[in-house]
């Protein structure tokens, strides 16, 4: 109960927290200037989701990371600003990648190559020359959004002769060579089970020679060819 008169013009036979018998579900009147309210739950505030926003991004910005990976919700993201956002969350990730290259992985691999060097040569592992070898890390690549987007962008710089078959199986995290070995592999095979062969592009079967006359055929030089 609360009232809204002067402090003058309180009614003098209440008394300050004055305690009132009430039968049940029975209250009909109040005190002259008197109001019965319900109480509110002002908290949290209608301020409360900012607050906690704030404090995520503050969090999420110590690691580079964007608001919707450090709270798990992307409901206010659109396509724009999460490309926006992720493209400085891959660079974070790519320089912690660089940082474990060269801090982690290359005095472990090392140190192995040179025990396996020195364990097929007989040479001491502090002897032997590692700048004669070369290597690489290959990381999982990042998923993209519109992966048909993607690729047909990818099309278009291998078609105008700025990136390379290389660098495309090394974005998708392949192996060039493995992956090239794999498809030749795989034209033969489809080639030999006359089905359809990738890129919608049939390869003309090679042409039969023409027989040679009588008196050639004796002298041209035998040729075994394996398939």
């Amino acid at each position: 109960m609360y009232t809204d008169s002067p402090a003058a013009d309180v009614d003098k036979d209440v008394d300050p927290l004055d305690a009132i018998e009430l039968e049940y579900r029975a209250m009909l009147t109040l005190p002259t200037g008197w109001k019965l309210g319900q109480m509110r739950a002002e908290h949290p505030a209608t301020t409360f989701d900012m607050f906690r926003d704030a404090m995520w991004n503050e969090a999420a910005r110590c690691v580079l990371a964007p608001h919707n990976i450090a709270t798990g919700n992307s409901s206010s993201y659109n396509y724009a600003s999460g490309r926006l956002d992720h493209q400085v969350w891959d660079l974070a990730i790519d320089i912690e990648r660089d940082d474990v290259e060269t801090i982690i992985l290359q005095k472990i691999f090392e140190a192995w190559l040179r025990e396996f060097l020195s364990a097929k040569s007989g040479i001491a592992p502090t002897d032997i020359d590692l700048s004669l070898y070369s290597w690489r890390w290959y990381w999982p690549p990042r998923e993209h959004v519109d992966p048909e987007k993607n690729a047909r962008a990818k099309q278009v710089l291998w078609e105008m002769g700025i990136i390379a078959d290389e660098d495309i199986w090394l974005e998708e995290g392949l192996h060039p060579t493995e992956q090239e070995d794999k498809l030749a592999r795989q034209l033969d095979r489809r080639r030999r089970l006359e089905l359809p062969l990738p890129g919608g592009q049939n390869f003309a079967a090679p042409t039969p020679a023409e027989p040679l006359p009588a008196s050639d055929a004796a002298a041209a030089p035998k040729r075994v060819v394996r398939r």
